[in-house]
């Protein structure tokens, strides 16, 4: 796997933000039946005031690092792209109208899957009553292209 890249992106909305601080296993879409070691995470919704152009092109550049250039008009089975567009994801909401979302995740048990920021000094939000669904925060989001067939960091 390539080295991750970290990027950041302002004016981002949390959503399920309980999953920074409780992990849980993923659904398996067919059966619905949890799978997999618990992560933690959470939703970042990028509305059209986010300037989301330096984490399209770390994704895209850690894909191609990846997998090569044709991940970018072949992608190999099992390869996720990270970030979903939110009129497709949920068309009914308009939280998600016209705006970009990522899901971060990780297996660590201390600290959000992201660095999380709501001051002008970036310090960290690391406590719980100050991190809530609903959210405005700037996010420090690692990049990582990954295969989810052959497993992820």
């Amino acid at each position: 796997m390539s080295k991750a890249t970290t990027v950041l992106v302002e004016n981002c909305i949390v959503s399920y933000a309980q999953g920074l601080w409780k992990a849980s296993r993923v659904k398996d879409a067919k059966s619905g039946r949890e799978k997999g070691e618990p992560r933690y995470g959470a939703e970042f919704i990028m509305g059209p005031d986010c300037d989301t152009s330096a984490l399209i092109e770390a994704i895209k550049a850690q894909a191609v690092a990846e997998f090569g250039e044709e991940v970018l008009t072949s992608p190999p089975q099992g390869f996720h792209w990270p970030m979903i567009d939110g009129n497709e994801y949920k068309p009914s909401d308009e939280t998600y109208k016209d705006a970009k979302v990522v899901r971060a995740g990780r297996k660590e048990e201390f600290g959000p899957p992201a660095r999380v920021y709501n001051d002008p000094d970036y310090n960290p939000i690391m406590n719980q009553s100050e991190l809530y669904s609903g959210c405005i925060v700037n996010v420090s989001l690692n990049v990582a292209a990954y295969d989810m067939g052959r497993g992820s960091q």
